[in-house]
């Protein structure tokens, strides 16, 4: 009596080695019909591999936590001195531990990046720990900047020390940017060139009145403009977090001349804005402009109105007009890019 050859193992990409040496005993032995080889094989894997590669995730974590808690305790042990015994210590003391804290988060950094495989899941855990250490290295090395110009200059934090700090927190953020992209990072890097703005624009022009309120809009409209631009280019890796973080530039920039003010030109500003991040929503159908031009709407025509009517209407008044304009501007977006049916074909 010939006996049939079992039949040979189905191509499943799930399985290892492993996994199909089992089955190949099972069968062999009789003990599983070959003609479900495949589904064994596959039940196989998920119990063995699957186990495996959980336990092989859950200890890659492990040095991730263990070096987030070492950069917080650093971070947390300068703010401690900065907060407790700050005012106590010499110029040289306090630029000793802002600089020990500069390398120490630094040196942490760029180790973690530059060590480990080049592919995997590892990869990603070691970016995002080196983006963290690196931007507490960024935040340190612009105090330790702007302390060194506060001494040398010798007057007060607000001009000259300030747009230094400023300038090194924007340079060291776009730089650990590079070395570990994060968003993170990007929050560093764009707190860094707008504290840049407000302090060239108040401290070293030292404008005022109206001039303060155009060129503060004009300077923060314009970076969370090129922020954007970058983004849709995808220059920064994150591009959903880039388009939120320009998005919130953008409506800070129109909404500054009111801080200042200087009303109709905020309220001006902001319409503008609304219409132009409701034009980039149509052709980009990205959320976050959306959000942008329903968000700036819901505010100016609040505002506008309170201005109007010098709040005759009440606080019930002006809500339901907003709520209105923005049904109506709703129910009109809707009839003129609704999809085309049958009969409009």
């Amino acid at each position: 009596m010939t006996t049939t050859p079992a039949p040979p193992a189905e191509p499943h990409r799930r399985t290892s080695a492993r996994s199909r040496a089992v089955v190949d005993a099972l069968v062999a032995a009789g003990l599983l019909d070959p003609v479900r080889r495949g589904q064994a094989a596959d039940v196989v894997s998920d119990a063995l591999d699957g186990a495996t590669q959980a336990g092989a995730s859950s200890r890659r974590w492990l040095p991730e936590v263990a070096g987030y808690l070492g950069g917080a305790l650093v971070i947390a042990a300068a703010l401690i001195f900065f907060f407790t015994a700050w005012g106590d210590l010499s110029v040289a003391g306090q630029l000793t531990i802002l600089g020990i804290a500069t390398v120490v988060l630094a040196t942490a950094g760029l180790i973690v990046r530059a060590g480990g495989p080049r592919s995997g899941p590892e990869v990603d855990i070691r970016r995002r720990l080196a983006a963290t250490l690196l931007a507490g290295a960024a935040g340190t090395v612009a105090g330790f900047a702007g302390l060194v110009t506060d001494e040398l200059d010798g007057v007060e934090w607000g001009s000259a020390p300030g747009t230094v700090a400023a300038t090194v927190l924007l340079l060291a953020g776009v730089a650990g940017y590079l070395r570990a992209p994060s968003v993170l990072g990007q929050l560093v890097a764009v707190w860094g060139a707008a504290s840049l703005v407000v302090q060239v624009i108040a401290d070293v022009l030292d404008l005022s009145g109206t001039a303060v309120a155009v060129a503060m809009a004009a300077a923060l409209g314009a970076l969370g403009l090129v922020w954007l631009v970058l983004a849709e280019r995808r220059v920064w890796h994150e591009r959903l977090a880039a388009r939120i973080i320009g998005c919130l530039v953008v409506a800070f920039a129109v909404q500054w001349p009111i801080f200042e003010g200087e009303s109709w030109l905020g309220y001006g500003l902001t319409a503008l804005a609304a219409a132009l991040a409701f034009g980039v929503y149509v052709e980009r159908r990205a959320w976050p402009y959306l959000a942008l031009g329903v968000g700036l709407v819901s505010v100016v025509v609040p505002q506008a109105l309170l201005e109007v009517t010098d709040g005759a209407l009440g606080t019930a008044g002006v809500l339901l007009a907003g709520g209105l304009v923005l049904l109506t501007g709703s129910v009109l977006g809707l009839r003129v890019h609704r999809e085309p049916t049958r009969s409009d074909a």
